[in-house]
């Protein structure tokens, strides 16, 4: 339960993202108030055993990774297909790169270091 919520919540956010670029008259509220009630039953499945996703420490730290790369990738897709986000994050933003770079080398820094007491 815990792996589908936290896809859906991954959908949601891609399609928050997608609005934001493309669709400058819809307010977000409602699709921010899904992903918060998404993220929260995920993270209430994740303290439940019977529920909870089970996978190894290093698939863990690849979904640390490719997950900030995807969404950087897809907020550059989306500039440059011609969108511009309504509330900043466009690739333009520096504080949005910092933050990219900083979550993928904390998660390649934590993979190595995993790698390195399992050999």
């Amino acid at each position: 339960m815990e792996k589908l919520f936290a896809f859906l919540s991954f959908f949601i956010f891609c399609g928050i993202i997608y609005l934001d670029f493309f669709q400058h008259q819809i307010s977000l509220g409602i699709p921010l108030v899904v992903l918060i009630v998404f993220v929260i039953i995920s993270t209430i499945f994740s303290k439940m055993d019977r529920f909870a996703w089970k996978i190894n420490e290093n698939t863990k730290l690849l979904l640390g990774i490719t997950t900030p790369m995807i969404l950087l990738a897809l907020i550059n897709v989306f500039y440059l297909i011609g969108g511009r986000s309504s509330h900043g994050i466009n690739p333009t933003n520096i504080i949005l790169w910092i933050l990219g770079v900083v979550s993928i080398i904390a998660a390649i820094r934590r993979y190595k270091k995993t790698n390195a007491e399992t050999t």
